[in-house]
């Protein structure tokens, strides 16, 4: 826009200029015309110096003193005019040049705008791969945190297992010594009291060989127990004895005590042959 601009005014000053050259080709009568209003305007010569008539000047002496003032008028207009023209153009070109520093003016303000917009992105894009580096950061913290978890829980299990399997071993060895104790005692406690109280031989026996022949003793601790239950079952099913006897919750403690101390042939053996 700015060198449309530039090119109009020049444009200008050449329609002028032709304009001023067509003036002075005009003929006699449009110069009178020009001149005939500035004649009451027309100021005479402050020195003789300025009048020095040129070549031929002697030819015009005849003439009246207002056409030689209006030809020194004429003279001083075009100068006047030129002056003009040159201010006019000065005038221009001092304008040319404060748009030129204008221009360069919004140029490097356009720069620094461009600079500062590249900062500004190069700000964003670090702060970009800053706010991505503390999601990437979070991320692996909270993987971090969950395997955490995950191992103390495992612990937890494992911890809960051992304890358990300890448990489990606490019981098996206290078993065997808890069942010798209570079988001795209450083997001993059986035959002081048979010889002591006479009582009923048949009634007697079928209770003892009923809370031996109950069936609630693991199989696990007695793999040739079979065999005598079936035997003793079969004795007790003999003589008649009662059924809910075998599910009483002591008869698992009297069947331990008799498998372990006492084999059932010689139990029921010793009860029939000694009662």
């Amino acid at each position: 826009m700015m060198m449309m601009m530039m090119m109009m005014k020049k444009k200008k000053k050449k329609k002028k200029k032709m304009m001023m050259m067509i003036d002075d080709d005009d003929d006699d009568d449009d110069r009178i015309y020009k001149t005939s209003d500035a004649q009451h305007n027309f100021s005479p010569p402050e020195t003789d110096s300025q009048l020095v008539p040129k070549p031929q000047s002697y030819l015009l002496a005849s003439f009246p003193s207002y056409i030689w003032s209006m030809m020194l008028y004429e003279g001083k207009g075009r100068e006047e005019e030129e002056e003009e023209e040159e201010e006019e153009e000065e005038e221009e070109e001092e304008e040319e040049e404060e748009e030129e520093e204008e221009e360069e003016e919004e140029e490097e303000e356009e720069e620094e705008e461009e600079e500062e917009e590249e900062e500004e992105e190069e700000e964003e894009e670090e702060e970009e791969e800053r706010k991505e580096k503390k999601r990437e950061k979070r991320r692996k913290e909270k993987k971090r945190e969950k395997r955490k978890e995950k191992r103390e829980k495992r612990k937890e299990k494992r911890e809960k297992r051992k304890e358990k399997r300890e448990k489990r071993k606490d019981i098996y060895i206290a078993l065997p010594e808890l069942l010798m104790l209570y079988s001795s005692v209450i083997t001993m406690g059986l035959v002081f009291g048979i010889k002591l109280f006479s009582m009923n031989t048949s009634s007697l026996a079928a209770l003892t060989l009923a809370i031996a022949s109950a069936p609630a003793f693991p199989s696990f601790m007695a793999p040739s127990m079979d065999k005598n239950l079936m035997h003793v079952e079969q004795q007790v099913a003999r003589l008649g004895t009662i059924q809910w006897l075998k599910f009483s919750p002591t008869n698992t403690l009297f069947r331990a005590l008799f498998y372990v101390n006492i084999d059932f042939h010689e139990a029921y053996e010793y009860i029939q042959n000694n009662i």
